[in-house]
């Protein structure tokens, strides 16, 4: 029997339902909710992307950094996805969600609700109620961004590596076996020469995966001039250390995301992806998460199914399946949902 694979990429291949009525042109239940419990931080990255000028911008006029979702209303908004079909649930952030202080009451009525769940976090506020609370999840990703408690701190601008660390061991020592336990690295200029190193450090904790990204700032690809060349030779080192146990996951074209210079299509990942903001507002995606342009709805005063079938939403939806004007790390994913999604595809027997 062959190994489960968590990571693939073609998972949406399995919902024939929603790819049917995609081709029919049907607007679909989405699948699972990305959901910024708040936008309150207690580390203070060097380049965050809310933190540092974005969100004094056009583009994200809709972030407030003391937002946070009032539990009472999170617990209907969560009723109300449960009903319409979502079955999963991210918490991310916005903010660092287990800085929410009702976050593990919302935790437990996920779970009575019967949620698949998983956390983006920078594992620094975690107890040990807490890191039982999140052992039987899908999948954690603690944010490190570092390989060592020096330059931690200068990118974070608090002395907390050792707490991080900590609680990730304490996490991957009690937690089910179906939790996926990964880190994440941010690559900025401040910690690409330490990518290799970090690989090491993840493998050496135990943990199943590491993720790379690139840094998503107001001065875009320039922040990677002159230290480019090196980090695609460490990105191509810690490819090769990957195993059938320890997943590591790079970037291919993402320079180019974030530079804008490659567009993806058709969209239609977003359809199966609720994203809700710290504010209670769906936005079509992360990427245009707190973008008052994109403001969908806001579940404080209107209800899922009113916002996620309504006028608006199905405006945006059209728009985008005919061709998204955005770069964004899920080109990949709408090209294979894309081929999926045509009628009568060619040469299909020939595989």
């Amino acid at each position: 029997m062959n190994k489960r694979d968590y990571y693939s990429p073609y998972k949406v291949a399995y919902h024939n339902d929603k790819i049917e009525q995609l081709r029919k042109g049907e607007m679909i239940v989405p699948l699972f909710a990305q959901i910024d419990l708040t936008n309150i931080c207690n580390l203070n990255c060097s380049f965050c992307s809310y933190k540092i000028g974005n969100y004094k911008s056009n583009v994200m006029k809709d972030f407030k950094k003391q937002d946070k979702i009032d539990k009472k209303i999170l617990f209907r908004i969560l009723e109300e996805m449960k009903q319409s079909g979502v079955k999963a649930l991210e918490w991310t952030g916005g903010g660092e969600p287990t800085a929410h202080p009702d976050w593990k009451e919302i935790v437990r009525k996920a779970k009575e609700l019967g949620y698949e769940q998983s956390l983006v976090t920078n594992g620094t506020l975690l107890d040990d109620e807490g890191i039982e609370l999140i052992q039987d999840f899908e999948w954690v990703r603690f944010s490190i961004d570092a390989s060592n408690s020096e330059t931690y701190n200068i990118i974070k601008k608090r002395d907390v590596f050792d707490i991080a660390i900590s609680n990730l061991k304490k996490l991957i020592k009690v937690k089910e076996s179906k939790n996926i336990v990964g880190v994440s690295f941010i690559v900025c200029r401040e910690n690409y020469k330490e990518i290799y190193d970090s690989m090491k450090l993840a493998k050496k904790l135990g943990c199943n995966n590491v993720r790379y990204s690139l840094a998503y700032t107001p001065i875009k690809e320039k922040m990677f001039e002159g230290i480019w060349d090196e980090i695609v030779n460490q990105i191509g080192l810690v490819k090769k250390e990957e195993t059938e146990d320890f997943k590591v996951f790079s970037f291919s074209n993402r320079i180019n995301e974030i530079s804008q210079k490659v567009k993806c299509g058709s969209c239609y990942f977003h359809e199966f992806v609720v994203a809700l903001g710290a504010n209670g507002i769906i936005y079509p995606c992360c990427l245009l998460n707190y973008n008052p342009k994109f403001n969908l709805g806001d579940l404080t005063k209107h209800s899922f199914r009113d916002i996620w079938f309504g006028e608006k939403r199905k405006k945006f939806t059209k728009m985008v399946r005919n061709g998204c004007p955005y770069s964004c790390w899920m080109t990949d994913k709408n090209k294979f949902i894309t081929s999926l999604v045509q009628e009568d595809p060619p040469h299909v027997n020939f595989i």
